[in-house]
């Protein structure tokens, strides 16, 4: 048996359950889990608004932003020690569909996928996972500490690949970006963006002292609070913008 955190169909609030601890099946290896970050989904999930039980399931274990050390290899090409993150999105069971064949399970639509920890599969947030080893992505030992960041980045950054590449075709030197919201998806963009922007912006509406803008602050970007400054007054009181994401949901 091990400890997990999760929720059941009967309850409301996350609760710390035992459950049978996992054994890998072939091609799977067996992950200690170190991390889980907790973001909004996990919110919406808790709350039934969003996602699902597995299938004949009671219980639904949470976490879909994790980072973890292999504990058994299985076999899998992986070996024990090997600090991995799993990626969120899975195929179900026995099936597949071109987007998993063409390895771009993020697009596939509603319906043709399982999220773990969100819909239609156990999340993360438990002593232990297994998976199989395409399913988990190496990270070097001294970003361990960090791993639990790399889904939330990837959405960013998938965001981004799509938004820049509508440029390619075309002389585009953007200099300034704005990110609208400064939840934790927001300020992981904004930071990413001012790697690559002269000037950077963050819309949001939190009175100071907050620790949100305290980061805003700290990686060099100009707050904006819509209640004194509405999206699109921006142009007004700051300047026109070349890029903006959004991430208030």
């Amino acid at each position: 048996m091990m400890k997990a955190i999760g929720v059941t169909r009967d309850g409301d609030e996350p609760e710390l359950l035992d459950v049978e601890r996992p054994e890998p099946a072939e091609g799977e290896a067996l992950v200690r889990t170190l991390r889980v970050g907790v973001d909004g989904t996990d919110h919406e999930v808790i709350s039934g608004a969003h996602g699902g039980y597995p299938e004949g399931a009671e219980h639904m274990i949470l976490g879909h932003e994790a980072v973890g050390v292999v504990e058994d290899g299985n076999g899998s090409g992986l070996e024990a020690g090997q600090v991995v993150v799993p990626t969120v999105r899975r195929k179900p069971d026995g099936e597949t569909n071109d987007y998993f064949r063409r390895g771009e399970p993020d697009m596939a639509p509603e319906g043709e996928y399982i999220e773990r920890g969100i819909v239609g599969g156990h999340g993360f947030m438990a002593e232990y996972f297994t998976s199989p080893a395409d399913n988990l992505v190496p990270l070097p030992e001294d970003l361990a500490e960090y791993g639990m960041l790399v889904e939330p980045v990837s959405i960013a950054e998938k965001a981004n690949e799509h938004a820049f590449g509508t440029r390619e075709p075309f002389e585009w030197r953007p200099e300034s970006a704005c990110v609208l919201g400064n939840g934790s998806l927001g300020l992981l963009t904004l930071w990413m963006l001012d790697q690559q922007f002269d000037r950077t912006y963050c819309l949001g509406r939190r009175d100071r002292p907050d620790p949100t803008l305290d980061v805003v602050d700290g990686v060099g970007a100009t707050y904006i609070d819509s209640r004194e400054t509405p999206v699109e007054e921006i142009p007004d009181d700051y300047e026109a913008m070349d890029y903006v994401f959004e991430a208030t949901g």
